[in-house]
């Protein structure tokens, strides 16, 4: 067959690819050459360009569009399996500058654009919230990646202002590859109830998620693989409501009970969903008079959750948060407010430090949050408004 790109020279080669694949648009590997010689097929690889948002192939596009396919991404998780940094930092044209080492934050730059003007998208969405500036790239791993597209110039008649320097999609492996495609039924019931000053409401929910995925130890060292959990992760739970308003005042308090098991690593017994606490609840009270100013306070509760990979514990610890507002309305222009978060400095590295000692198979160097990290915050300032109106 032959490949042939926008700008690129043609490139002979020999693949296998079956109609599920080609309707997909998913390159399948070819397979091994045998004693009887290589495997021969005159069929052509269509890769269905996302990223433009034509669905068009990749050899019909009128712009570039660089393709890299999921063997590289297999080989380059072989070096490092617990990003992209790698993959994305070896395209031509295309460089990481890290921004923050500890966070693993980084700016994705095109042909030499700030960072800011290259768009992320995962499956032609935007991705982070289309900030590439705050992409943690130590967060994705390659292993549901079905392969990248690169388009390298100003793409903002698709993406807006953002993609002035380029646009780079992760594409997630679909149904048909190795691994047997992730399934969920859901169903929920929403009951509310309003008499005077009192709202209600009350939301039962469960879900059943089937062939979930999960990263295992591989038998080679510092090497990990992605298996489907053999038993089906089940979630059901409800959530309460209520609020109460007398003249300026508003009290609302909720509550959230999530009872999520999955099967363990040995698939013999059930165990908790890790970072998904049984018990949740907040608190909020307001007064607020458009004259005055307003007066607010919130508590919220967090309980247990179960950790996987940290050293320090199991389980983690229940906590509190507590946070204060006041505004001063001085005059039909001017307002005066602070703030306070996290009155009670909880931070999680009051209790164990956030990096690990050794660097985990799947190249992770932090344990998993579960708490805060910022610690207690206070801020203030002024609003003044121009104009004849408030």
């Amino acid at each position: 067959m032959t490949i042939q790109f926008l700008g690129w020279a043609a490139l002979a080669a020999v693949q296998a690819t079956d109609a599920t694949a080609q309707a997909e648009g998913i390159v399948q590997p070819a397979p091994a050459a045998t004693a009887a010689g290589p495997v021969k097929n005159d069929e052509e690889i269509e890769i269905i360009v996302q990223a433009t948002r034509s669905r068009r192939r990749v050899q019909d596009e009128p712009i570039r569009v660089e393709i890299i396919t999921r063997e590289e991404i297999e080989e380059k998780a072989l070096m490092r399996p617990g990003n992209v940094t790698m993959l994305v930092s070896e395209t031509g044209g295309v460089r990481v500058q890290v921004t923050s080492p500890a966070l693993g934050a980084a700016n994705i730059r095109v042909q030499g654009m700030d960072g800011r003007y290259t768009q992320l998208l995962a499956d032609g969405l935007p991705l982070y919230g289309g900030q590439s500036s705050s992409l943690g790239l130590l967060q994705i791993p390659p292993t549901d990646l079905g392969r990248v597209e690169v388009i390298k110039g100003a793409a903002s008649a698709l993406y807006g202002p953002s993609a002035l320097g380029g646009v780079i999609n992760l594409v997630s492996r679909k149904t048909g590859d190795d691994s047997d495609a992730e399934t969920a039924r859901t169903a929920s019931i929403d009951v509310g109830y309003t008499r005077g000053r009192i709202e209600s409401s009350i939301t039962l929910f469960a879900a059943n998620i089937r062939n979930s995925t999960r990263l295992v130890p591989s038998s080679a060292a510092n090497r990990v693989r992605l298996v489907n959990v053999a038993s089906p992760t089940k979630i059901r739970g409800n959530e309460v409501l209520l609020r109460y308003r007398v003249r300026q005042f508003t009290l609302t308090g909720s509550y959230v009970y999530v009872d999520a098991t999955e099967a363990d690593d040995a698939a013999t017994n059930r165990v908790r969903v890790p970072l998904t606490p049984k018990h949740t609840a907040g608190l909020v009270g307001m007064w607020e008079d458009h004259d005055k100013g307003r007066i607010g306070v919130e508590v919220y509760y967090t309980g247990r959750q179960r950790l996987e990979d940290n050293p320090h514990r199991a389980n983690s610890r229940p906590f509190f948060q507590l946070g204060l507002l006041g505004e001063v309305v001085v005059n039909r222009h001017l307002k005066a407010f602070v703030n306070a978060e996290n009155l009670l400095s909880i931070r999680q590295t009051r209790y164990d430090p956030l990096v690990l000692p050794a660097r985990l198979p799947d190249g992770r160097w932090t344990v998993d949050v579960w708490a805060p990290t910022d610690g207690f915050i206070l801020n203030g300032g002024i609003r003044l408004s121009i104009g004849a109106g408030h």
